[in-house]
C-alpha cells in the first residue's frame, strides 16, 4: 500500500500543504496553498487538498507555532520514561514564568549530559491544541501528530545548521545540532523589525551561537513566505554560508513558503516517535476512524474464531463418529472371529489373529495337499518306491514347503547320489531335481549329499 505523509502549515490566513507519496523506492512531492478566512473555511479546503484519508496509508501532520508555548531543555538524574512522565510538568511549571495547570506537556527521547539527562521537553495551552483541531475535517483522527517549532523545521536539516523560518506572525532563528534544538530565538514578523530586519537577523544569529560563531562559517537554510531574494543576498558573506533544501529524487527545488510543511512530513516519513513532539496524546490521542477500524477488526476476529471453532467442533464430532464406528466393526470382527474359530478365549486383534489362523490353515493345506497340491505323505511315498532297496541312503533330515522339497543325507558312493537324482527325475510329481552338494566325509565311509527338489504344481491355496 502507497503511504502519503502530509504535512500541513496553517498560519492563520493560507493553509499550505505537502504531500509526499511514498510508493515503493519512488518518492513523489506534490504542494498545495490556498486562503482560508475562518476554521470552518479551513476545513472545507483541506478536505478539497488532501482528499478522503485512509487510516493506515495517510499520516497527517501539523505543527503548533513557537509562539504558542514554552520549549525548555531539561536536565534529570534518570531516563526511565515513567518517572519522568510523572516530575515532566512540575518540573516545566518550575522554568516558566506563568502556571501550566492548564497546558500539555510533552517530551523527547532523553539523552546523556554530563552526569545526568538532558530532555527536551515543550508545554501549550490546551485551548491551543483544541483551536488548532478546529481547523480539520475529521478532528477525532487527523492530524494525527501535532508537532512544535523549532523542533519541526530541523527536519530541513542533514547537518548542524541554523534555521530562520520567516513566518505571516514570527521569524524563528533555530540553532540545531544533532536533529535536536540547541538554541532558538523567537522575533517578531519581518514588517515588525524595522527597516533592515537582516541586521537585526544577523544580530540575533551571532549572539545565539556565541563563541561557537568564529569556529566555522556558519550554515544558513531559510524557510517561510516571508523570505525575499533581497533577503537572503544580505547573509552571502562571511561568516555566513546560504543552504539549499534538496530531497533526494524530487528534482525540482521547493519554494520556501512551503519549506515548513515539507519539513512535517518528512519528519514523519524518516522520523522516529521519541525524536518528534506529538500533543496528540492524553486526551488528544486519535479516534473516531481508527477506533471504528479497530472494532471492524475486533468482529473480523471474532467471526474467523467463531468459524474455526464451528469448523473444530464439526471435525472433533466426525471423528468422534469415526471412531464409535471403528468400535462398532471391531466388536463385530471379535464376535465373527470367535465363530470361526471357537477354541480362541482372547481377542486382542481380530484381523491380525485371523491372518496367522489362516496361515496355519494354509500350513495344514499345504501337508494334507487341498486345493491339487501335491501332498506330504503322497510325496514321502514316493521317494520310498523311487529309491527303494537298491540304492543304501540315509536321509537326516527333510524341509517341505509346498513348493519345494529339500533332502539332507548320505549314501555310500557319488554314484548313488547321481542314481537317486536320475530316478526322481522320472517322477510325475517332481518338476525338477538338482543336487545341491555332495562331499566325501573325512575317512572316507560315505558321501554326504543335499537335493533340492521343484514340486509339480496343478493349482492350490495361496501362499
Amino acid at each position: 500500500m502507497a503511504k502519503r505523509f502530509i504535512g500541513i502549515d496553517l498560519d492563520g490566513q493560507t493553509a499550505r500543504v505537502a504531500l509526499l507519496n511514498n510508493e515503493g523506492s519512488m518518492l513523489r512531492l506534490e504542494l498545495h496553498q490556498q486562503d482560508y478566512s475562518s476554521a470552518e473555511e479551513a476545513q472545507q479546503v483541506l478536505g478539497e487538498i488532501i482528499g478522503p484519508t485512509r487510516a493506515l496509508g495517510d499520516h497527517l501532520v501539523t505543527a503548533l507555532p513557537a509562539r504558542a508555548g514554552f520549549y525548555r531543555s531539561l536536565h534529570f538524574p534518570f531516563r526511565e520514561r515513567s518517572k519522568l512522565n510523572a516530575v515532566l510538568s512540575a518540573e516545566m511549571d518550575a522554568q516558566t514564568p506563568i502556571s501550566l495547570r492548564d497546558y500539555c506537556c510533552v517530551m523527547l527521547t532523553p539523552q546523556a549530559e554530563g552526569e545526568g539527562y538532558s530532555v527536551p521537553a515543550a508545554a501549550v495551552p490546551r485551548e491551543a491544541v483544541d483551536l488548532l483541531l478546529d481547523h480539520f475535517p475529521d478532528p477525532e483522527q487527523n492530524p494525527r501528530r501535532i508537532d512544535f517549532r523549532p523542533q519541526s523545521l530541523l527536519s530541513l536539516c542533514t547537518e548542524d545548521a541554523v534555521v530562520v523560518d520567516c513566518g505571516e506572525a514570527e521569524t524563528l532563528i533555530v540553532w540545531g545540532q544533532s536533529g535536536r534544538v540547541r538554541h532558538f530565538r523567537l522575533l517578531p514578523s519581518l514588517a515588525m523589525l524595522g527597516a533592515d530586519p537582516a541586521t537585526v537577523i544577523k544580530t540575533e544569529i551571532l549572539q545565539l551561537l556565541g563563541s561557537a560563531a568564529a569556529s566555522d562559517p556558519i550554515s544558513l537554510l531559510f524557510c517561510g513566505n516571508r523570505v525575499t531574494d533581497d533577503l537572503q543576498a544580505e547573509f552571502d558573506e562571511p561568516p555566513f554560508q546560504i543552504k539549499s533544501f534538496e530531497l533526494k529524487g524530487i528534482s525540482e527545488p521547493v519554494a520556501t513558503e512551503y519549506l515548513p510543511a515539507v519539513a512535517l512530513a518528512l519528519g514523519e516519513k524518516n522520523g522516529t516517535g521519541s525524536e518528534r513532539f506529538n500533543f496528540r496524546s492524553g486526551a488528544y490521542a486519535p479516534q473516531g476512524q481508527l477506533e471504528s477500524l479497530k472494532r471492524k477488526l475486533f468482529i473480523v476476529a471474532a467471526l474467523v474464531l467463531l468459524c474455526l471453532l464451528a469448523v473444530g467442533g464439526r471435525g472433533y464430532l466426525e471423528l468422534q463418529n469415526r471412531s464409535d464406528q471403528a468400535d462398532q466393526l471391531k466388536a463385530q470382527m471379535a464376535t465373527l472371529f470367535r465363530l470361526a474359530v471357537p477354541g480362541v478365549t482372547t481377542v486382542f486383534d481380530a484381523p491380525l489373529q485371523m491372518q496367522s489362523h489362516l496361515k496355519g490353515l494354509q500350513q495344514e493345506a499345504r501337508l494334507l495337499g487341498i486345493g491339487g497340491q501335491v501332498k506330504a505323505l503322497e510325496t514321502l511315498n514316493a521317494l520310498s518306491t523311487l529309491i527303494g532297496g537298491d540304492i543304501n541312503t540315509d536321509i537326516r533330515e527333510m524341509v517341505y514347503s509346498g513348493k519345494q522339497m529339500k533332502l539332507d543325507g548320505y549314501t555310500d558312493s557319488f554314484e548313488s547320489v547321481n542314481r537317486m537324482a536320475q530316478v526322481l527325475k522320472t517322477s510325475p510329481l517332481f518338476a525338477g531335481v538338482e543336487i545341491g552338494e555332495a562331499r566325501m566325509s573325512a575317512d572316507g565311509s560315505r558321501v554326504d549329499y543335499q537335493l533340492e527338489i521343484e514340486l509339480a504344481q496343478t493349482g492350490g491355496v495361496a501362499q
